[in-house]
């Protein structure tokens, strides 16, 4: 390889990282929406309820709670299964 095939390589791999990373962040916000319904959170949504969620879950502070991972709020809410919401198709007239 080149090392301008290299560097397209390599920034082909960082965008696909940060991509991943996104809809992560995007998957637990909607885990968080679904937890707000099945428990009946009214004042928290999206991130905020899954943190809600775990500080009285594990009676952790929130403190500690805001300082996890990504990794850690996926792991610690692997017993909450929520479906992928589905794409909303765009309606694009040719």
């Amino acid at each position: 390889m080149t090392d301008e095939e290299l560097k397209r390589s390599s920034e082909e791999v960082i965008q696909e990282h940060y991509a991943l990373m996104g809809k992560r962040a995007y998957y637990l916000h909607v885990k968080g929406n679904e937890i707000a319904k099945r428990l009946g959170y009214t004042e928290h949504e999206g991130i905020e309820a899954l943190y809600f969620y775990l500080v009285e879950k594990h009676h952790w502070l929130p403190a500690q709670v805001r300082s996890l991972s990504w990794d850690d709020l996926w792991f610690l809410t692997d017993d909450v299964v929520v479906p992928m919401p589905e794409k909303k198709q765009s309606s694009q007239q040719d």
